[in-house]
C-alpha cells in the first residue's frame, strides 16, 4: 500500500509539475501574441515593391494613353519582373506586356505601358511584380487607375419638396429593416 501511494503521489506532482509549466508557457505565447498584435509589423507580405503610376497627359476617349510606371523596391539583389494586362475596356499597344529590371542596378526601375480607349470612365491597367530573391520568389500586384474623359456624376433619383416653413427638403428613397 505504502508503495502505491507513492507512485500515485509522485505520478501526481509529475502532472501537476507539467500542467504549471504548460500553463507558463501558454502564459508567455498568449503574452507574446498580444504583444505582437499590439504592436505588430504593418509590412504586407510579399515583396518589396512600391507602384507609382502617372498618366503623360489627360485622355479623352479615343486617345491612346501612356501610363508611367515608376517602382520603388527595397531588394539588394536578385531580378525583379513586371507584367501589365490591359482591364476591361482598354487594350495595351506594345506586344511588349513585360519588363525585367536588374536589382543590384539601383532601388529605383521606370517602364511606360502604351495603351488605347474608346469610352469615358474608369479603367484599369493590372501590374504583377515578381522578384527572384535568394529565399524565394516573392510578388506584389496593382491596379493602376486610368481616367479617361470627365467622368459622369452618378444620378440619384430625388424629389424636391418644400416643408411648412418653405424651405426645400431632398426626400430620397430608403428602405429600413427593423430586427427584434
Amino acid at each position: 500500500m505504502i508503495i502505491s501511494r507513492t507512485v500515485i503521489l509522485a505520478a501526481s506532482l509529475s502532472f501537476a509539475a507539467c500542467s504549471v509549466e504548460s500553463n507558463d508557457m501558454s502564459n508567455d505565447y498568449s503574452a507574446a501574441t498580444k504583444s505582437h498584435h499590439e504592436h505588430g509589423s504593418t509590412a504586407k507580405p510579399g515583396a518589396n515593391v512600391t507602384f507609382t503610376t502617372e498618366l503623360r497627359e489627360p485622355l479623352s476617349p479615343g486617345d491612346a494613353g501612356a501610363l508611367e510606371i515608376t517602382m520603388t523596391e527595397g531588394h539588394r539583389s536578385g531580378t525583379m519582373r513586371v507584367k501589365a494586362k490591359a482591364g476591361e475596356g482598354l487594350e495595351l499597344f506594345t506586344t511588349i506586356d513585360e519588363a525585367t529590371f536588374d536589382l543590384s542596378e539601383g532601388d529605383t526601375h521606370t517602364w511606360t505601358v502604351f495603351f488605347d480607349t474608346e469610352d469615358p470612365g474608369k479603367f484599369y491597367i493590372n501590374l504583377q511584380a515578381r522578384v527572384e530573391t535568394p529565399i524565394g520568389p516573392l510578388g506584389r500586384s496593382y491596379a493602376a487607375p486610368i481616367i479617361v474623359g470627365t467622368p459622369e456624376p452618378k444620378s440619384i433619383n430625388t424629389t424636391s419638396q418644400s416643408v411648412s416653413d418653405n424651405e426645400p427638403v431632398v426626400v430620397m428613397e430608403a428602405v429600413e429593416t427593423i430586427r427584434q
